[in-house]
């Protein structure tokens, strides 16, 4: 062995002949599939720590055969790569292009006249593009050169960086037209900016006297939408970065190379080219992949000639960067791992929706073991030095690295609690190492456990940090005791002063319950922090923290963790063996659910009567083997499981709690990847690595083996029966399909993904097959003869690993390896709901329409429920939502670009759409619904209203418009509490009210002018007497609607800037506004002529206060942010409302939001084109989440996530 390839073609000629496929050595070894997958094609060589585990997993014990594959290893990375020195090379591999390297800039010369044309032209130019499709070398390698070769034109180019308050502005220059161009936008958004500076940096931009251009990820496009004056800019002015053509492909290849004299193969353009179109958009963009597997190929070729062979040699576009990380860390060795894994883990952020993005950290930050790995990743050109600053090339490399990818995804949690840490640390220096800022109980107890933890080397300053909080935590522990030292001395010395004694007594009691209320205190916030933390990967695990957290204090932190919880759908858990959860089947006339681990030798059999609280049955009895797939007959009287080796066996299921020992029908021979029963239950299919699929048929009461259904020379990997038809998924990408009369034409997969799952609809006319290509591939086989293939489910941005039809077949799971179980509507291709998991998806199953199972790789089982808090069914930001009096019907009022106007039905589990929706694309996003919930009132932007009669709501009929209306757009409509009176608040400064009590004749009452701008929201009196009217001249306006004609009565000032949404309390003595200046204020207007500002406006919100509502015992007050989120503050006490909760979950503005009428519920519309409901009501919440939480949290899992305090089941 000399090459890469030779060990890689050596390593699996020895998995084969162990008669292992990759997932069994995943299992015996611990290695992630992805990086073993690398190991074996040979895009990455293995270290020797880890080279030794695929031996240990292949059965190499030999000590002299152990030493052969270590010498082997050393040979091969010994071998010479005629590597150049960097310097001049024709390529960037993943650092962006500079200014000075517009020389080696192709490909985007259209795209750049296109920039520089419209920059100017109408306000800040949005540059807009995903991560890797080359947005920073387009703007300063493209821009700026074209820009500095006009006349008089000067471009600067400068980042937000971690503090874009210290980002200095160049200064203008009379003679010169000033471009400023802010690259990576999007970091202003990291969690660590405070708003405010945020809020100040885009200001600081927007005012500046220069042409802006702003260049930002795709992915934080609904951030910016939140600022009104950026979401303009991207209206008005903004240009896609997509990918790039054949042609502009091979002038990035090929001119550069030219012009450096370096000779390329024939051939290998198409190659890349073929590469580049196998790997599609997903995930990063090819482009940084493709860049650096050139620069890779041009040092393999020694500068000189780029051959299809090196460019093979160094993993190709999916492989390179991988490739020379491994390589990295082998130089490195395996004593300096820890230190690659800490330096690297530093070099991520995890934002609270779980997005993984690079993070520039300054130098002295990283610990010093950090040094010399630090040098090596730099001079590969994978991590990159600035000005006392180091950071990722690019973030391709989050992607692209598998072994990174593994550490971020076992320790997000770390990743965040290590960057608090350095941030306290920071600010604990900064304030000149004030011991106010040092760290102490419940944080200082979860920071150092941090600190010792693997992988958490500690810098400098957070180790004397941490020295220093210790100290003074035991400072104050030693003067605790000497305290109580000195009252025992006390006590004894007054023995007789009983009094005394007793005021002492009382006193230390009264003292230990403090000391024990203040550490509850903060146990309770941090399990609550670390509950927010899990939720977008594991809510099931995150509700039950929270739980615990409320139960330790009810403090703020913990109720919003808690009603947080509510916002997104929870499933109940069933654990299993310690392993992945290969598969899971359903009996659904039995209510019964079986898995497998593929680690133990038994099926695990659950009772899920309750979906809340399934109940582990039995397990089968062992079979030979590990199991690691199984199906359920259709009459649910009979199992098959499938394992290694070749092991099939039969389980009778007839009495589940005391299932029968298994039969075996087979053993030996490859793996058992798949299993299913036909239709009828008479034949058991098993999909096999080596055979094919075998068959075994049931009738007669013996089995009786059936002649094999042999397709590809490649393992079958998943198996199904429908129709009269036979599916096989196989790892080349195709599926073969059999009918009675035997094969058919295999389908194929364009880019020829591997299949892991395929299933037939259940009238047999729909296939689906889940692919290596993160799709889910759709064929009509009504005709089996003539196959055809429907648009892909797309999203999952991973392997989808399991697919399964629901029970009507309307609606498809799949299961990723993205950690994601997508729910498509099959009607639409819509993803309508998405449930998250820790680790990868491996296995699911329908119970009913409403509940779907899966599987994953921590082992657990889940049901979820599959009507979720979330409606994410609209096509535009929703500004409008509304109960009717009931609390049964929700009204949701989407922008025009929807068109529609609807119902939800809120009755049950989970909302879901009503009845039919009315559809105008006039729509203006303004609607409301009449208290009895049968009259639909909606605004358009022509300044009309329209009414329509739902009282069915599947056949909503349109009544005659109010007459009278205005010219100008429609913000918003209410409707007053006995639902005789209809108000719609316009742009034209004015306030139009109807007498709607007979909805198809309605009749005008007033025009309420005088505001001095747009009117942009307004609210009836419960008793109907006063209308008040929020406008964008900073004021509200107060009419009494009884005086003839209508006058206003109060004019409400205070807010700094527009007066978006105004409430009533339910006894109508309280108004409350909320406003662009991030508040809101309470204003008594008990005596409408003496109306007064109630105590300091209410803050906590980082943006516009869109919407404010009541709650109907009027104790609570929501307000709904542009920052996305809810705040709950109880205002009982008028002069000093109290925050109690902070709602979060939409990423993206939240325009609305109407509490339900009993007040135990919370619904927002959100600019993500969602609708999100909460539990209000704490009891309430604790209550439903442990109904439906399955397992409670393990006694390993308290000691984890709640360690100061004893184990308390949460459920």
């Amino acid at each position: 062995m000399e090459s890469a390839a030779d060990l890689a073609r050596e390593l699996t000629l020895l998995r084969e002949r162990a008669g292992l496929t990759v997932r069994e050595v995943q299992r015996r070894s611990g290695i992630v599939h992805s990086t073993l997958g690398g190991y074996f094609s040979g895009r990455h060589r293995p270290p020797l720590d880890r080279l030794e585990l695929v031996l240990a997993a292949c059965g190499v014990v030999d000590p002299d055969e152990l030493a052969a594959w270590r010498d082997a290893l050393l040979r091969v990375r010994r071998a010479p790569h005629r590597r150049p020195p960097v310097d001049g090379a024709p390529y960037r591999g993943l650092e962006p292009f500079r200014r000075i390297d517009a020389g080696l800039f192709f490909g985007r010369s259209r795209l750049t006249a296109d920039i520089v044309a419209r920059i100017g032209s109408d306000g800040p130019l949005m540059v807009v593009g995903s991560s890797g499709v080359g947005k920073s070398s387009l703007l300063r390698a493209g821009v700026v050169p074209a820009l500095e070769a006009r006349p008089r034109t000067r471009a600067v180019v400068l980042t937000p960086g971690r503090r874009p308050s210290e980002v200095v502005l160049p200064e203008p220059v009379e003679a010169l037209r000033t471009v400023l161009i802010v690259d990576q936008f999007e970091e202003i958004f990291a969690d660590d900016i405070l708003r405010a500076e945020r809020a100040a940096f885009v200001t600081t931009l927007l005012d500046a006297p220069f042409d802006l251009v702003i260049g930002l990820r795709a992915d934080f496009y609904a951030q910016v939408v939140s600022h009104l004056s950026l979401a303009a800019a991207l209206q008005r002015n903004q240009v896609i970065v997509g990918g790039m053509g054949a042609d502009e492909l091979r002038e990035i290849v090929l001119t550069p190379a030219a012009r450096a004299g370096v000779e390329i193969e024939d051939g290998l353009v198409e190659l890349l080219l073929d590469d580049v179109d196998r790997r599609g958009e997903g995930g990063a963009g090819p482009l940084p992949l493709l860049s650096h597997a050139l620069l890779a190929t041009w040092r393999r070729g020694g500068g000189i000639r780029m051959t299809m062979a090196d460019y093979r040699a160094t993993g190709g576009i999916g492989g390179a960067v991988a490739a020379t990380a491994e390589d990295a860390m082998a130089e490195l060795g395996p004593e300096r791992a820890e230190a690659v894994r800490a330096l690297f883990l530093r070099l991520v952020h995890v934002t609270p929706d779980a997005l993984v993005t690079r993070r520039q950290v300054d130098r002295d930050e990283l610990p010093a073991a950090a040094a010399e790995p630090l040098d090596e990743f730099v001079r590969r050109r994978l991590v990159v030095v600035g000005s006392g600053t180091v950071e990722l090339a690019h973030e391709a490399l989050l992607v692209a690295w598998p072994r990174l990818r593994d550490w971020i995804d076992t320790d997000r949690v770390g990743i965040v609690a290590r960057r608090q840490l350095a941030e306290a640390a920071r600010e604990w220096r900064d304030q000149g190492e004030d011991p106010d800022a040092l760290l102490r109980g419940a944080r200082l107890v979860a920071a150092a456990e941090r600190g010792d933890s693997p992988g958490s080397e500690l810098n400098d300053l957070e180790t004397r940090f941490l020295e220093a909080s210790h100290v003074q935590d035991r400072a104050r522990a030693t003067f605790r005791r000497r305290q109580a030292r000195r009252l025992r001395r006390l006590v004894a010395g007054l023995a007789a002063l009983l009094l005394v004694t007793v005021v002492l007594g009382v006193y230390s009691v009264a003292q230990g319950v403090a000391i024990g209320r203040e550490r509850d205190v903060a146990v309770s916030r941090q399990v609550a922090v670390r509950s927010d933390a899990l939720r977008s990967r594991d809510p099931a695990l995150a509700a039950q923290l929270a739980v615990a957290a409320y139960r330790v204090a009810p403090t703020p932190e913990a109720r919003s963790s808690l009603l947080n919880a509510t916002g997104v759908a929870v499933p109940a858990r069933m654990p299993g063996p310690a392993a992945v959860t290969e598969s899971v089947e359903l009996d659904r006339t039995r209510k019964l659910l079986v898995s497998t681990s593929g680690s133990a030798p038994t099926v695990q059999i659950w009772d899920v009567h309750d979906r809340g609280r399934p109940v582990r049955v039995a397990d089968t009895p062992p079979a030979r083997g590990p199991l690691q797939t199984v199906a359920v007959s259709p009459d649910g009287r009979t199992l098959v499981a499938g394992g290694s080796k070749g092991d099939v066996v039969l389980v009778d299921l007839a009495d589940p709690v005391h299932p029968a020992p298994p039969v075996s029908l087979a053993t030996g021979g490859g793996d058992v990847l798949a299993t299913a029963f036909t239709p009828d239950g008479a034949t058991v299919l098993a999909g096999t690595a080596d055979a094919g699929v075998r068959r075994w048929s049931l009738n007669g009461g013996r089995p009786t083996e059936l002649p094999a259904l042999v397709g590809p020379a490649s393992p079958a990997q998943a198996v199904a029966a429908g129709g009269g038809l036979v599916a096989a998924g196989f790892a080349d990408g195709t599926v073969g399909l059999w009918g009675p009369a035997g094969a058919l034409p295999s389908l194929v997969v364009p880019g020829g993904g591997k299949i892991y799952a395929v299933a037939f609809s259940p009238d047999g006319r729909t296939l689906a097959a889940g692919s290596a290509d993160h799709t889910v591939h759709l064929w009509d086989v009504t005709d089996p003869g003539a196959p055809v293939a429907a648009a892909p489910l797309t999203g999952a941005t991973n392997w989808v690993n399991a697919v399964a039809f629901g029970p009507d077949g309307r609606t498809l799971a799949a299961g990723s390896s993205d950690g994601d179980a997508r729910i498509y509507d099959l009607a639409t291709h819509r993803t309508v709901a998405t449930l998250p998991h820790p680790g990868p998806v491996t296995a699911a199953a329908f119970l009913d329409v409403d509940t779907l199972a899966t599987g994953e790789a921590d082992g657990v089982a889940h049901l979820w429920p599959v009507r979720t808090p979330v409606v994410s069914t609209f096509d535009d930001a929703v500004f409008a939502v509304g109960f009717d009096a009931l609390g049964d019907r929700l009204v949701v009022g989407p922008g025009s670009k929807d068109g529609t106007a609807g119902l939800l039905d809120v009755t049950a589990d989970g909302p879901r759409e009503l009845g039919t929706r009315v559809r105008d694309p006039a729509f203006s996003g303004s609607a409301a619904l009449t208290p009895d919930g049968r009259t639909l009132a909606v605004g358009r932007s022509d300044g009309t209203v329209g009414l329509w009669d739902v009282g069915d709501p599947a056949r909503p009929v349109a009544l005659p418009p109010p007459p009278g209306g205005a010219t100008a757009l429609v913000e918003q409509l209410a409707i007053s509490a006995d639902g005789r009176m209809l108000a719609a608040s316009g742009d034209d400064d004015a306030v139009r009210v109807w007498d709607i009590s007979t909805p198809s004749a309605a009749r005008p009452v007033a025009t309420l002018t005088g505001a001095g701008s747009y009117v942009l929201a307004s609210a009836f009196s419960p008793d109907g007497r006063y209308l008040a009217a929020a406008s964008a001249d900073t004021k509200t306006y107060l009419w009494d609607l009884r005086a003839s004609p209508p006058k206003v009565v109060a004019t409400l000032e205070g807010p700094s800037s527009y007066a978006y949404s105004p409430a009533f309390s339910p006894d109508g003595r309280t108004l409350a506004v909320g406003s662009a200046d991030k508040s809101v204020r309470l204003y008594d207007i008990t005596d409408p002529a003496r109306a007064r500002q109630l105590g300091e406006p209410l803050t906590g919100p980082s943006n516009y206060v869109y919407s404010v509502a009541f709650s109907p015992d009027g104790r609570s007050l929501a307000a709904a942010s542009t920052d996305g989120t809810v705040w709950l503050w109880d205002v009982t006490r008028r002069l000093s409302p109290q925050v109690t909760a902070t709602l979060t979950g939409p990423t993206a503005a939240v325009f609305s939001v109407a509490w339900s009428p009993d007040g135990t519920r919370l619904a927002a519309g959100s600019a993500d084109k969602t609708v999100r409901l909460w539990s209000a009501d704490p009891q309430q919440a604790s209550t439903a989440l442990c109904a439906g939480a399955g397992a409670s949290l393990t006694r390993e899992e308290w000691a984890r996530y709640v360690p100061d305090l004893p184990y308390s089941a949460p459920c």
